[in-house]
């Protein structure tokens, strides 16, 4: 009996599907997605792109490994058999002893919980793995765990890539933090990034920001057997992709993140890079368990006046969000709200010089008066200001940390925050997730969080006589929509802005 689809090794990323063009088409168009929002992206607007994704190479027939899974269940649903040429390639990887992983974590100074336990010994049967855990779980120690499990019981060279420079440092002073045993990170781990650009021959762990090493050429990732990428809901950047492609001998792959976007495209675009998907916990868990304090969720909708509505009505996205950003009475609320809150209060902008700056100058004259600690982040900010920082923040507790997105709603870790504030209208539920985890850790002070978020209401009657919501509000419902999925403790309040 002739299979439909044979299956041949070629590396650690990719397989060749060999099967007729008629199948191979239906592969083609079965693992082909459209980004979201491509409509409205330049490549498409002018013809040289039709805004998919294409997880499928029909000229070569190259297909990616991670997406296996998901291609027998196609098949099967489809009535298609296939089998596997070079089997032994597909099963290799495999180095897990429950002896050897049972002393590795007694290389912790802190006793690994058991879903830390559970994800470290998963990656370790399964050389591919995508380790879905979220904020605040503790996926630096299972980093670390890996590491030191690695070192100890194979000859690999682990590449390590973060989002940005402050995670390098944080990562690497976690690893120090952890170990319990006498070994030096220092001998092990080197670190690389724009203040620290040397290459120490030796070292057998590299902790990297991407936008290091990502332009570097296949002679660099030669050494490395292994790859670990935290935050890796950005495999579908360029330059992770990039990175992947050239790590396609690695043995092993595994990456990290606290959500995934909701779509199937990303989710698929994941899987594919980095391969099977262990979901861990859920923060809902984490809260039950005591591991990651109570979170309380205050959504305050903010009501605008008539004429503010008539000035938005039918405005473009970036114009209702510069409005808004600048609008007296709405960042006089924010304000009034993170200096009335006890304990440290990190308010999270996104525009610096319209926004961030202004935040600053409202609250700087009354955390004055008030022997209030008040502290500003931004993209600008010096990475060992930064690190400074956060340490102080962990020693105070009524301090005021104006931060923006970009540096703080990703892998930065500050267990004594007491208060978060969306200033800033995300809709996008990786950003929102990873934000709040900024408030989820514990302490020996803090049990408890809090959750700001604020819906601004501009609705508007259209031509037609109906009530439109403007786009910032239905972003604030969408954000609700995440918090009762994720089912998270909400309370909705109303402001009437004057």
């Amino acid at each position: 009996m002739t299979t439909d689809i044979v299956i041949r090794w070629c590396n650690n990323l990719h397989c060749r599907l060999e099967t007729d063009s008629g199948i191979s088409m239906e592969v083609y168009d079965e693992f082909s997605f459209f980004v979201p929002g491509y409509k409205y992206m330049p490549m498409f607007k002018a013809g040289r792109w039709d805004g998919k994704i294409k997880l499928y190479d029909l000229r070569n027939r190259k297909f990616y490994i991670g997406l296996l899974p998901r291609l027998i269940e196609w098949a099967d649903l489809n009535g298609y058999s296939i089998s596997f040429q070079d089997k032994d390639e597909f099963r290799k990887g495999n180095i897990y002893d429950q002896e050897l992983v049972e002393e590795i974590y007694k290389t912790s100074r802190f006793v690994p919980k058991e879903h830390q336990k559970k994800a470290v010994e998963y990656a370790l049967k399964n050389p591919k793995t995508l380790t879905l855990s979220p904020t605040a779980s503790g996926k630096s120690m299972m980093m670390y765990l890996l590491v030191r499990y690695l070192l100890e019981h194979t000859e690999d060279h682990v590449l390590i890539t973060v989002p940005n420079t402050a995670l390098v440092e944080q990562l690497y002073t976690d690893f120090e933090d952890y170990v319990a045993d006498g070994f030096i990170v220092a001998d092990a781990v080197q670190r690389l990034h724009g203040d620290r650009k040397e290459i120490v021959q030796g070292s057998r762990v590299l902790i990297s920001t991407w936008q290091s090493v990502y332009k570097k050429g296949p002679e660099f990732f030669e050494r490395f057997n292994t790859y670990m990428c935290d935050e890796a809901h950005g495999a579908d950047a360029k330059s992770i992709s990039s990175i992947v492609e050239k790590l396609a001998h690695a043995d092993r792959r595994f990456g990290f993140t606290g959500t995934l976007d909701g779509t199937l495209m990303h989710e698929l675009d994941m899987l594919a890079r980095f391969g099977n998907l262990h979901r861990v916990i859920s923060t809902k868990e984490l809260m039950d368990q005591g591991d990651v304090a109570q979170l309380a969720i205050e959504a305050w909708i903010l009501q605008y006046n008539d004429e503010d509505r008539k000035l938005v009505k039918g405005a473009e996205y970036q114009d209702e969000l510069n409005f808004l950003v600048s609008h007296k009475a709405r960042n006089k609320f924010m304000c009034m709200k993170a200096l009335e809150a006890e304990g440290n209060v990190i308010m999270l902008f996104n525009y610096i010089d319209k926004h961030g700056s202004i935040l600053y100058k409202m609250l700087e004259p009354a955390c004055k008066e008030l022997g209030r600690p008040l502290y500003y982040v931004h993209g600008g900010t010096d990475v060992d200001d930064r690190e400074q920082i956060r340490h102080i923040l962990e020693k105070t507790n009524n301090a005021i940390l104006l931060a923006s997105f970009g540096t703080m709603s990703t892998g930065t870790n500050i267990k004594n925050l007491h208060h978060a504030m969306f200033c800033h209208p995300y809709k996008a539920a990786i950003k929102t997730l990873q934000s709040i985890g900024r408030t989820l850790r514990v302490s020996d002070t803090k049990k408890n969080a809090r959750l700001i978020d604020f819906g601004d209401d501009l609705t508007y009657t259209s031509r037609n006589g109906k009530e439109k919501a403007n786009t910032v509000f239905r972003h604030f419902i969408e954000r609700l929509s995440i918090y009762k999925k994720e089912r998270f403790n909400y309370k909705i309040f109303e402001k009437k802005l004057t």
